[in-house]
This record gives structure tokens, sequence and C-alpha cells, in this order.
């Protein structure tokens, strides 16, 4: 009977441990997050503030930073800032930030545009190939970011930047990201929650067989 409750308690112990550890992890990767956000912000505000963004990158271009690139994809912005760089033999790495801006339906608010911030390090530049080396890579989402659609609201899971000299071109399951290529906008890797508007679906218990009066289906 002793060895059994001692055996009980260590079980409690764990699992206790488990979930204070899993809950301290989520609140440190939202601080990184957001602090990552900030310095994202920060960054494009100074980029605009002197209007520091260039068509195209050369390699001597990096000896004075910020600098940004930017480009027009359809009916949103492409924005790439470079904060730092640390110089190599045979080429740079960068901390690079992505700046998209996408337009939003939300009478009720006024706002018909929204920011996503996207983060990455150690990116190659090279002099024969530019950024990424001659190839592509993935810049994550920093953070959550909601849209509203009309009524729809997506929620578009993110997390923080990522170090690919690390990592590769390897992106955490479950995050949203930007693919660039060339310096140029490549495609766009989505993981998010839809929340679905009453007069579309309506939750209803299984349990109970009746539909509650209030809250919404949300989606995966």
């Amino acid at each position: 009977m002793k060895i059994f409750i001692r055996y009980f308690l260590f079980f409690l112990g764990f699992v206790s441990f488990t979930f204070v550890y899993a809950r301290r992890t989520n609140e440190e990767l939202l601080t990184t997050a957001n602090n990552d956000k900030r310095i994202a912000g920060d960054l494009f505000s100074q980029l605009d503030s002197r209007n520091l963004y260039q068509e195209e990158l050369e390699y001597e271009d990096l000896m004075v930073l910020p600098i940004g690139l930017r480009k027009r994809i359809g009916n949103s912005t492409v924005e790439i800032g470079i904060l730092k760089a640390d110089f190599k033999t045979n080429h740079a790495e960068l901390s690079i930030y992505v700046r998209l801006r996408i337009p939003v339906s939300d009478a009720k608010s006024g706002i018909f545009e929204r920011e996503a911030f996207f983060g990455v390090e150690k990116i190659p530049f090279t002099r024969e190939n530019g950024l990424g080396g001659g190839q592509t890579f993935r810049v994550v989402l920093l953070g959550d970011l909601s849209l509203p659609l009309q009524g729809w609201t997506l929620t578009l899971k993110g997390g923080s930047t990522v170090n690919q000299a690390d990592n590769g071109n390897f992106v955490p399951l479950g995050v949203s990201y930007v693919e660039i290529d060339c310096g140029k906008f490549a495609g766009l890797g989505i993981f998010a929650d839809v929340l679905f508007p009453r007069n579309i679906l309506i939750p209803l218990n299984p349990s109970q067989n009746y539909i509650p009066t209030n809250g919404q289906v949300k989606a995966t």
C-alpha cells in the first residue's frame, strides 16, 4: 500500500510539473513572439520614416543598415527589412523581417488593412546569388494574427523568430510563414483557426441535443 501511494504521489508530481512547464513554455513563447513583433514594428517604422526601400539589393548595400525591399503582389504589399548583418569570409548572415499588408473587411472598426510581421535569422547573402544564397527560405509569422472577414474570423497561427542556420529551412509545425526566393515573395504557408458566423454554422451539443443561444463554431 505504501509503495502504491508513493508511486501515485510521484505520478501527481510529474503531471503537475508537466502542466506548469507547458504553461511556462507557452508564456515564454508568447513573450518572445511579442518582443520579435515589437522589433519588426520598430524596424519598419524606421524604414518608412526615412524611405529606405529599394527595388533590388546588392552586397555593398549591406554596409549601411537598416535597409528594405518593397514588392507589390496583387492587392497586397510585401516588404523585407534587413536589421543587421554578420559578415563572414564568403557571405553575410542577415536578420530579416517581413511585413505583409493584408486587406480585410471590418466595417465595425473601420480598419481595412492588417499588418503581419514575420522574422528569421542567419539568412545567407552572397555576391553571386544575393539574398538566400540562391536558396528559397521561409520566414515565420510572429505571434497569432486575427483577420475579420465579413462576420468570419481567421486567426493565423504564428510563433517566434527561427534561426535558419541551426534549422535549415525548418519551420515549426502549425506555424504560418512566407517563402522568399531570390528576394521575391514565392508563397505563403497558412495554419489557422476559423471562427464561423452563426448564420453559417451553429454549435450543437450532441449529448443533450440542443442548440446553445450563443457561441460559435471554430475549426482548425
